[in-house]
């Protein structure tokens, strides 16, 4: 009933709002250009695609409203070319309509020429007929088509529930979408009401090669299996089909989402899962954490030497009133966080992607869901240079991505040996990288096409090794020639007192007298206390810093908020249930006062 009437009030608004008859744009130019949020992106080929979310936009100088809010749905995909250089107020951006429906916050995952749209909320909750999981072809020429994808298992996807807000990546061919909540406005779930906002548990997995859907347990992420407004990557390279890697966020229970910050998880300890393996692992991180926060943008990129280096950017904290405007970098497998010194300009709900050694963030707002500010980055774009971390407003084709040089420096002083693993099973995830050392400082590996292969072991310290294992010989030698002196001068002695000593009763036994020799006690501190290698140059590894936990690692229970401790690490390497509806709602909440508008 709910859902008619927003339809209809639609329709109604239509008739009587005039800006809803006008020409609205799903790319306007950039002086009528205000914000977007709600989108998504994605790279396929030489174009980068910008799908879904809302806008808003001025029209003859004033705000184009929609009803009484000023976001537009946005019916069309758009794309920009990645093959030519750009700028955010030259670019040329490509519209094709849509016939799937216009979602805000749903996911996007990418499979060859083809992204898949699943999730998300519709616009004002105007939902379409059916659920459906929806598919966009590209053309090739930054255009393409939608269609309909049918699950190989049907059964198992009808009794999915449809959800936004969670996070989700794709990983070699498999979408991963964690949690997120279910409102009027993701489906028609009888119960709800206008302001509902109830977690949804659990890991859904879809299988692009099979279209094969999964949905497993997310307990071992959380005690209750739940995240939103987080955001998560892929390790592609890791394990057999990559580590899903979700970030920040929050947790809830299984009743309702308070979107007060009170649930917002701490990125200091990290949990990663195996997709291949269907396992979960809990690393902790060195480095100063990010400060908590949920709503930013993550992108992933792999350097010359196989390291992942993840970059965070913006969000915001709901306990603290906080929009940021900062960029975090973790490197795995240093697992150790770094804060770029560049700060771009304060924003959340915006996404951001790597493109070679670019970071393009598209979209977002500066204060918190207010549609009226207009964006301080023409057309919502900015791009951050990622080897020397500086914000710019323009896109340059065909670079490669060079880690940047805090990070370089990291690697360029520690190795693995430096890492405090968790335990020996996570540890064994990445032996892969037990060759990765230090390289001599200063240099520069950025224009080597195949990966550098280091060894741990420097020229100084061989040259000391060798330098000090001289040094052995001579001292021990040195050692051999004064016992053998000192032993024949006691000899000598002896026979001497020998000679002058007077025989005496056979009753009683002879007694040496003698002078005690000034060789009797070998004194040489410095040969036997202090053996140490000569200095040279050697240089000696230090490891960094670990922060310990301030108090034992606790479970959770539902009537706590310390929802930034971690759970009991026995259970990283517990194998996951895989029923397919376990952790599902059953779709019938109660007790729940009907109140307008909906929730965004």
């Amino acid at each position: 009933m709910a859902v008619g009437m927003l339809s209809v009030l639609f329709v109604l608004l239509s008739f009587l709002d005039p800006a809803l008859c006008q020409d609205l744009s799903p790319a306007p130019a950039p002086e009528n250009f205000v914000r977007r949020l709600g989108h998504r992106l994605v790279v396929i080929g030489d174009y980068l695609y910008i799908d879904g979310g809302e806008i808003s936009q001025t029209v003859n100088g004033g705000l184009a409203a929609f009803g009484d809010h000023y976001s537009n749905p946005i019916n069309d995909t758009l794309s920009i070319s990645l093959a030519e250089s750009w700028n955010n107020v030259s670019v040329s951006i490509k519209t094709t309509p849509k016939t799937s429906p216009a979602f805000i916050r749903s996911s996007h995952w990418v499979h060859g020429d083809s992204f898949y749209m699943w999730g998300g909320q519709a616009s004002y909750g105007i939902l379409p007929a059916s659920k459906d999981l929806w598919k966009f072809t590209v053309d090739g020429a930054g255009g393409g088509s939608w269609d309909i994808v049918n699950p190989a298992n049907r059964d198992v996807f009808m009794q999915l529930t449809r959800s936004t807000g969670a996070s989700w990546t794709t990983c070699n061919g498999m979408g991963l979408y964690m949690g997120g909540y279910q409102s009027l406005g993701t489906d028609n779930i009888t119960g709800l009401t206008s302001l509902s906002r109830v977690p949804v548990p659990g890991l859904l997995t879809f299988d692009t090669n099979t279209n094969t859907w999964s949905n497993r347990s997310a307990t071992n992420f959380n005690l209750f299996g739940t995240s939103l407004f987080g955001a998560a990557t892929c390790l592609e390279g890791l394990g057999k089909r990559g580590f899903f890697l979700p970030l920040g966020g929050n947790v809830a229970n299984r009743v309702a989402f308070v979107d007060d910050g009170s649930g917002l998880i701490d990125m200091a300890t990290i949990k990663f899962y195996d997709v291949a393996a269907n396992s979960w692992y809990t690393q902790g991180t060195t480095g100063d954490a990010p400060p908590l926060r949920d709503r930013f943008c993550i992108s992933v990129a792999q350097s010359q030497s196989k390291t992942y280096e993840v970059f965070i950017y913006g969000g915001h904290n709901g306990r603290d009133k906080t929009i940021y405007d900062d960029v975090w970098i973790l490197s795995i497998p240093a697992f150790t966080w770094f804060k770029a010194e560049a700060r771009g300009v304060p924003r959340n709900d915006h996404e951001c992607i790597t493109v070679g050694n670019q970071m393009i963030s598209v979209g977002g707002f500066k204060s918190f869901l207010n549609f009226t500010e207009p964006d301080e980055w023409a057309q919502g774009i900015g791009v951050l240079e990622l080897s020397t971390l500086t914000w710019a407003d323009r896109y340059e084709p065909g670079t490669t991505y060079d880690s940047p040089q805090v990070v370089k420096d990291w690697y360029n002083s520690n190795n693995l040996n430096d890492v405090n693993w968790r335990s020996d099973d996570v540890k064994a995830l990445f032996s892969s990288y037990e060759q990765l050392a230090p390289t001599t400082p200063g240099s520069d590996n950025s224009d080597s096409s195949e990966p550098q292969q280091h060894t741990r072991t420097r020229t100084g310290a061989i040259a000391g090794a060798a330098v000090g294992g001289a040094v052995a010989v001579v001292v021990i030698g040195l050692i051999f020639w004064l016992v053998r002196r000192h032993r024949r001068n006691r000899q000598e002695e002896v026979a001497k007192d020998q000679e002058s000593q007077p025989e005496e009763s056979t009753d009683y036994p002879a007694t040496l007298q003698s002078t005690p020799s000034p060789h009797d006690k070998l004194d040489y501190p410095d040969m036997y206390e202090n053996r140490r290698e000569l200095g040279g140059q050697t240089t000696t590894l230090y490891a960094l810093p670990v922060s310990q936990p301030s108090g034992p690692a606790v479970e959770l229970d539902s009537s706590s908020v310390g929802f930034r401790r971690e759970l009991d690490g026995a259970h990283t390497r517990q194998e996951l249930e895989s029923s397919p509806v376990g952790t599902e709602l059953d779709g019938s909440p109660t007790d729940r006062v009907d109140v307008s508008p909906i929730r965004r």
